[in-house]
């Protein structure tokens, strides 16, 4: 049914006669007594009487005058919120991603973004499962998702939005902080904090990788499967540990930070769904987070180079 056929019966109830509702509708008076007709036609009742110059509701037609207000309320409740979506007045943002991403960046991304655009909630949801993440965004479960998994899915898009490496962490007094940067070989002798293959199997691939190709084995002294796990082992003094860059901050001094000999990098992606309508909110927050805008409020270390982080 066509909402306009119930707005010409709401507007002819409210002024009891034809030719007042055809004014008020800018319509002439017989398109409107049409309108009236075929909502008859369509539900097979009369919904009006005619006395005179007079309209009046019969029982039915009070009915779908009764209905008929509260469906066009929302239908107009539906434009003025998607109205309020293009100015970004208010809307529902939900990211989903990876931890390093999740709870060391995206926080800065959402906090900037709301100083333009207060009127925006955020909800960041935490998921270490690319494959997971990129089947919530297909199916609209979130709005958009964050990770480090290149592989092609079906029904997303992914785009490279930073990069991250990994760097040394030691606890203060350590003999290695006299070094401006680390080696494998350092390594050898040393208890090392690794990340847990099962929990966060990237992070422990690039410190494997980095570790094989300078064919150094090191000794394992404490596995987890969280970046604040291994920061806590290391301010412990449980040994060394290599993290990713954007998940130590530069004034934490509870934490000896050095760079990495050729460094192991990892890029991170922004996945969307491919295809489709998206809303002008979520186009927004895609291009506020590929600006790097954000980063004037954020830690030394988020510093964006050109469209990457580094």
């Amino acid at each position: 049914m066509e909402l306009y056929l119930l707005r010409s019966l709401l507007e002819v109830a409210k002024c009891g006669n034809y030719t007042r509702a055809a004014e008020a509708l800018h319509l002439g008076q017989p398109t409107v007594y049409q309108h009236v007709r075929r909502l008859e036609r369509l539900y097979g009742t009369r919904l009006v009487e005619t006395k005179g110059k007079q309209v009046r509701l019969t029982e039915h037609g009070r009915v779908v005058v009764e209905y008929g207000r509260r469906l066009l309320a929302i239908t107009d409740e539906l434009g003025r919120v998607l109205a309020d979506d293009k100015s970004l007045r208010r809307g529902n943002l939900v990211l989903m991603a990876g931890t390093t991403v999740g709870e060391f960046l995206l926080p800065y991304i959402s906090v900037g973004f709301q100083r333009l655009y207060p009127g925006i909630h955020i909800s960041i949801l935490i998921n270490n499962n690319p494959a997971h993440i990129d089947a919530i965004v297909r199916d609209r479960g979130v709005d958009l998702g964050f990770h480090s998994d290149p592989a092609p899915a079906p029904g997303v898009v992914k785009e490279e939005f930073a990069a991250d490496e990994l760097v040394a962490i030691l606890p203060p007094g350590h003999h290695l902080a006299a070094q401006n940067r680390i080696c494998p070989e350092d390594l050898v002798e040393v208890p090392v904090v690794l990340f847990d293959a099962t929990g966060n199997p990237s992070f422990r691939t690039l410190t494997d990788l980095w570790l094989a190709q300078a064919e150094v084995q090191v000794r394992a002294a404490l596995e987890a499967n969280s970046v604040q796990s291994i920061k806590e082992a290391v301010r412990a003094g449980g040994g060394v540990a290599l993290v990713p860059r954007t998940a130590v901050r530069d004034d934490d001094h509870s934490l000896i930070v050095r760079p990495l000999a050729n460094p192991p990098r990892r890029t991170f992606f922004m996945v969307a769904r491919n295809g489709g309508w998206e809303s002008h909110l979520v186009r927004t927050f895609r291009q506020y987070a590929r600006s790097g805008l954000w980063a004037a409020g954020a830690p030394p270390q988020l510093t964006p180079i050109g469209d990457r982080l580094l």
